[in-house]
């Protein structure tokens, strides 16, 4: 793949490529220039694969839409995204649902959106166990003139959160 000049997309959902195979992938990726969009759901990547491809993708200047969904991530890994983000001016969707990133996480990557990055429209934390830390998080970052988001979904996260206050 780091020599290939016509894939623009890859579909390898549900492959449980784990933490090594993404790894890997993400190898691939730093001299990747034809890649946009990249669907790794259900893969077991976890924190450590999550790491390594947020390292990657930090200069990646082809890859629009990532679809990290049910990947066994957590805050950490959320985290790496978050400085990824920094970095990273083409990556223009990311989906995360399913996974504990928990507001700690997501926190980060709304901080990202609040302070430098351009690029992100689209942002999926559906059922990701958030809390109201993130939305606070989210709406300083919302406010902000830079925030490029323009869809930020947040369903069954916000659902839950409204459960535990009203004791549902």
């Amino acid at each position: 793949m780091t020599s290939s000049t016509s894939l623009q997309e890859l579909y390898i959902d549900w492959n449980n490529c784990g933490a090594e195979g993404c790894s890997h992938l993400a190898d691939a990726l730093v001299l990747n220039t034809s890649l946009q969009l990249l669907h790794l759901e259900a893969n077991d990547t976890r924190d450590k694969g999550i790491t390594h491809l947020a390292k990657s993708l930090s200069n990646n200047r082809a890859l629009t839409d990532l679809d990290l969904a049910t990947d066994n991530i957590t805050a950490a890994g959320a985290e790496a995204l978050g400085e990824m983000l920094l970095a990273n001016s083409t990556l223009r969707s990311l989906s995360l649902n399913g996974n504990s990133i928990r507001s700690e996480g997501a926190a980060v990557i709304a901080a990202a959106l609040e302070r430098r990055n351009t690029a992100l429209r689209t942002l999926s934390l559906d059922s990701t166990d958030i809390d109201v830390e993130f939305f606070v998080a989210m709406g300083k970052a919302l406010r902000s003139p830079t925030c490029p988001l323009v869809s930020l979904s947040a369903v069954l996260s916000l659902l839950a959160l409204l459960a535990q206050q009203y004791k549902y």
